[in-house]
C-alpha cells in the first residue's frame, strides 16, 4: 500500500514560503520592512509572479499575503538559502532540500506529514513537535502492551516574538 501522507514526496509550492519569511524574521527583518517585487533573473532562473503582475517596493507582510514570488526569491537571496534550509529542517522538514533559489517557491519535494509537522510548530507558538499515530496497543484481553508516554518537555525552537510576527503575516 502507498500512504500518501508520508510516502508521497511532492513540491509544496507556495506553502513553503513561510520558511523564507521566518528565516528573514529570525535575521532581524520585520513585517514592515521593504523588499522589491519586480522581475528577477539569477543565472538561468527567472521566477515570475502570477499573471506577470508586480508591485514594486512592498513590505514583507504584503509580499507574503499576496504570495509574491519575486519578492520571496529576493528575500531568500538576502537571507541566505542555507538559513532557509536550516529553518525548515528545525521545524520538521526531513527530506533533502535543493540549495538553490527555487527552493523559496517550494520546488523541493517533501511529504504532507513533514509540512503539517512544520506548520504545527507555527500554530503552537514555536515548540517542537513529534508526530505519531499510535497512542496505545492492547492485546485481546485489554492488557496494555504499549502506551505512548506524554511529552513533558516542550522545547521552544522559534522565539515567541518571531512566531508572533510570522502568525501576524500568515493571518494577513
Amino acid at each position: 500500500q502507498f500512504n500518501r501522507s508520508i510516502q508521497a514526496i511532492r513540491p509544496p509550492g507556495s506553502a513553503f514560503k513561510p520558511f523564507v519569511y521566518l528565516s528573514a524574521i529570525e535575521k532581524g527583518w520585520s513585517p514592515s520592512d521593504k523588499i522589491m517585487d519586480s522581475p528577477i533573473t539569477t543565472g538561468q532562473y527567472r521566477p515570475k509572479n502570477f499573471a506577470d503582475q508586480y508591485y514594486g517596493t512592498v513590505d514583507l507582510e504584503t509580499a507574503m499575503a499576496k504570495s509574491l514570488n519575486t519578492a520571496t526569491v529576493r528575500l531568500a537571496q538576502e537571507t541566505g538559502i542555507q538559513n532557509v534550509i536550516a529553518t525548515a529542517k528545525r521545524t520538521g522538514i526531513i527530506s533533502p532540500l535543493q540549495r538553490d533559489l527555487s527552493l523559496a517557491l517550494g520546488s523541493s519535494g517533501i511529504s504532507m506529514l513533514e509540512l503539517a509537522t512544520a506548520y504545527a510548530v507555527f500554530a503552537n507558538g514555536g515548540h517542537r513537535i513529534f508526530p505519531y499515530a499510535i497512542t496505545k496497543i492492547t492485546d485481546q484481553n485489554g492488557r496494555v502492551l504499549f502506551q505512548r508516554k506524554p511529552i513533558t518537555n516542550h522545547q521552544r525552537i522559534i522565539r515567541k516574538s518571531d512566531v508572533k510576527k510570522l502568525s501576524f503575516m500568515l493571518q494577513s
